[in-house]
């Protein structure tokens, strides 16, 4: 599904990740790649009052973010629910599915943790600054980063 046949969820200003500045959902997910390569791919859509974006990220760098972010904010970053790797049924539908609703709701629990850290770039971050704030935060929410294979993100 292209991004602009998908609604893009409205940013009330008593709701979101961060109320009224910061909220991000996962409405996608599609099989990229080939053989050895094939993988699932989530589409992360990213709001702000005044900026919309969307990126492709796949489950590696969600695991990736976790592992910097438990590196940067301490163990209670572990303590966010995360759906662990798995070695078979990997590229299954049901598991891309399932995986899709535990890992937009790490990322919203991760971003409500982190921004409460002084030492956090979201931390009172201003609505013009939301932006430039989250990708301070992590490159994981750049569009064009992780963008090199022939196969899509990786």
């Amino acid at each position: 599904m292209s991004m602009n046949s998908v609604m893009w969820p409205t940013l009330d200003p008593r709701d979101g990740v961060i109320p009224g500045l910061l909220d991000i959902c996962i409405l996608n997910y599609m099989l990229r790649g080939a053989g050895n390569n094939e993988h699932y791919q989530y589409e992360v859509f990213i709001s702000t009052p005044s900026e919309k974006w969307s990126v492709l990220r796949r489950y590696t760098r969600f695991y990736d973010l976790r592992n910097h972010m438990k590196k940067k904010y301490g163990n209670q970053v572990t303590k966010i629910a995360f759906p662990g790797k798995r070695i078979f049924r990997r590229r299954s539908e049901s598991v891309a599915m399932e995986r899709k609703k535990l890992l937009e709701e790490f990322l919203k629990n991760l971003i409500q943790l982190c921004c409460t850290f002084i030492s956090c770039p979201l931390h009172n971050c201003e609505a013009a600054n939301v932006r430039s704030g989250l990708i301070a935060f992590s490159s994981f929410f750049e569009k064009g980063i992780f963008d090199s294979t022939k196969y899509g993100t990786s």
